[in-house]
């Protein structure tokens, strides 16, 4: 698989997801309505990530036990194009 994607570079990606695990669990923690601040934080992260990617990333809210939460979502395509690109640096590991 590997050859179909000659810029792939299996250690840049490793080192990509330790980074993005390391920062939902150690730099935000656990994330739920009752840890104050933990899901804007996260919300923030993959927003600014996906931004950083050309992504136009857009915020939904709405309220769960009297607290506003919100979703970050991209438009059905962009989503696609991220679940492919997932999918198939995943299938090299």
């Amino acid at each position: 698989m590997q050859g179909e994607f000659p810029d792939f570079q299996k250690e840049e990606v490793t080192r990509n997801l330790y980074r993005h695990v390391e920062h939902f669990s150690v730099k935000i923690g656990e994330r739920h309505l009752w840890r104050n601040g933990s899901l804007s934080q996260a919300a923030e992260y993959v927003e600014s990530f996906l931004a950083s990617y050309g992504y136009e990333v857009w915020r939904q809210t709405y309220s769960c036990y009297s607290k506003s939460v919100s979703i970050d979502t991209l438009d059905f395509e962009q989503m696609a194009e991220v679940v492919r690109g997932l999918h198939l640096t995943l299938l090299d590991f």
